[in-house]
């Protein structure tokens, strides 16, 4: 059938997307084999096998690849057991990635790298995990491996961690003190957002650029009032934040360096950007699909967005495969792919709406029209962006977290263009402050209030505005008809790519 031909041409199409699919089977299956696995497994296989007249190698070699992440992962991680028990007695070895303070105390991240029990069986292996602080950790630092005896126990909220809990006078012994960048990192994220903050008087403005600048939003009230309406992907570091990023920096490197620099330069900003930020999946995605384009433009290749991604879900489950499963790692991935496939297909729908002109008649009118017609232009690729979103954002947000706001679409339209041209003129003063003896402090100024008008169209919006589909997903479901859309909309991104026609514009 033409469905299924047109299924397996485009897997064929993107080997490294295809082949970053088995890894994730496989690892999922390893870490936690459940019916939402089976389901979308047994779907996204049905057109390849039912595809008669393709070649079944690529696919024998993906069930392979699946087959060996599978059995390597189940023999680097051990998932423990509880059988029914709260907690198992034992001795840990545990390296700290990350130290936050919490209620006073500290608790201390990192990976467990394994448990004894007392009778001598190994019950978890490299899995995540925390504890509180207790006697003797005041000095305990990112990167210190130790051990000590105590409690493993299941985390109250997370499902794929594990807690720890240190015996009352037994000592910790540190078995190596690992190289870490976290506290140079976390120096340099307090010297940046107290410089912001500096700049712009303004709490609410200067909390949410420094909150852009180093990825972390304290402010639970902005948090709040942005997911309100949709908007809480802005706050998580993604493409969106590396494309202004990676737009400033080139049209900087333009003026300060020849041209067979700039890119190899901006390449090596942009990764000395990716270490100050951190490794969490969004991050991690987009500094991959970001530098990868960068290499192609090198290389003299065309990039391919679609094996892009590929490469870099393989990277992040490599660096963390427990991302799997957390909120952060869905929604990126998963909606980064619905805006590849989907934003075409509902901009090629709305042209027959907003009509789009060839570029001869583009150039050949007035002036009034040609600004009529590039605002025309901006809605359509507004709302087919804000449309290929959501199309696979309504069902994972009701399943994940249970409700959707209506009005996020309608935000979407505009809130992100306008923050990018107040973040992009925030880079130019800061730059024009560090090159320059002048302040530029009024600038800085009406900037901050600029941003605090975007900011007020969310935090004081009333709540009558407040129009949430609440209709929670089971997760079977969800699974299925996440599939099924993807499956679905494959076929039209291959006809879509196939099309050659004019260029056009606007």
């Amino acid at each position: 059938m033409p469905f299924f031909k047109e299924i397996a041409h485009f897997l064929r199409s993107h080997p490294a997307f295809f082949y970053s699919l088995a890894i994730l089977y496989g690892l999922w299956g390893a870490l936690r084999l459940e019916p939402p696995l089976l389901i979308s497994l047994s779907l996204f296989l049905c057109p390849l096998f039912l595809n008669r007249k393709g070649p079944k190698h690529f696919i024998y070699a993906w069930i392979s690849l699946l087959a060996f992440v599978f059995l390597v992962s189940k023999f680097l991680i051990v998932i423990p057991d509880f059988k029914g028990d709260d907690r198992i007695l034992g001795s840990a070895l545990f390296e700290i990635s990350e130290v936050k303070t919490s209620s006073g105390k500290k608790v201390y991240f990192g990976n467990l790298k394994k448990f004894i029990d007392q009778e001598g069986t190994l019950v978890a292996k490299n899995i995540p995990g925390s504890f509180f602080s207790f006697e003797k950790t005041k000095n305990l630092k990112p990167g210190s491996l130790i051990e000590f005896a105590g409690f493993l126990k299941k985390h109250p909220k997370v499902k794929h961690q594990i807690q720890l809990e240190n015996l009352k006078g037994i000592e910790l012994k540190v078995i190596k003190e690992n190289f870490s960048l976290e506290p140079l990192r976390e120096e340099l994220k307090k010297s940046l957002a107290s410089w912001i903050k500096n700049k712009l008087t303004s709490i609410k403005a200067a909390s949410f650029v420094s909150g852009m600048a180093i990825g972390e939003f304290k402010e639970e009230e902005l948090t709040f009032s942005f997911g309100r309406f949709g908007l809480q992907h802005i706050l998580a570091i993604s493409g969106f934040h590396f494309s202004l990023i990676s737009l400033f920096l080139l049209a900087l490197l333009k003026t300060a360096s020849p041209s067979r620099y700039r890119l190899p330069a901006l390449a090596f900003l942009l990764t000395f950007y990716f270490f100050f930020l951190g490794m969490s999946p969004s991050i991690v995605r987009a500094f991959c699909m970001v530098l990868l384009s960068i290499f192609a433009s090198i290389s003299g290749r065309q990039s391919n967005s679609i094996n892009a991604l590929g490469l870099a879900l393989t990277a992040c489950l490599i660096i963390d495969p427990f991302s799997l499963f957390s909120l952060g790692f869905i929604f990126s991935f998963a909606i980064t792919f619905s805006l590849l496939i989907f934003t075409p297909f509902f901009e090629s729908l709305l042209i027959k709406i907003f009509t789009e002109r060839k570029k001869t008649e583009f150039l050949a009118s007035s002036f009034k029209e040609k600004v009529g017609l590039s605002l025309l232009g901006f809605m359509r690729k507004s709302l087919s962006l804000s449309l290929g979103v959501n199309v696979v954002a309504l069902p994972l947000t009701l399943a994940l977290i249970g409700s959707f706001p209506l009005f996020g679409t309608l935000f979407n339209l505009y809130f992100p263009v306008l923050i990018s041209f107040s973040l992009i003129f925030f880079l130019f003063l800061s730059l024009l402050s560090l090159l320059t003896p002048f302040s530029w402090n009024f600038l800085f100024y009406i900037n901050g209030l600029f941003i605090d008008w975007l900011l007020s169209l969310s935090l004081s919006m009333p709540k009558a505005f407040d129009f949430v589909l609440k209709m929670p997903l089971n997760g079977e479901i969800a699974v299925f008809l996440l599939t099924l859309i993807f499956l679905i909309g494959i076929p039209n991104f291959n006809s879509r790519k196939n099309k050659t026609h004019e260029s056009l514009i606007f």
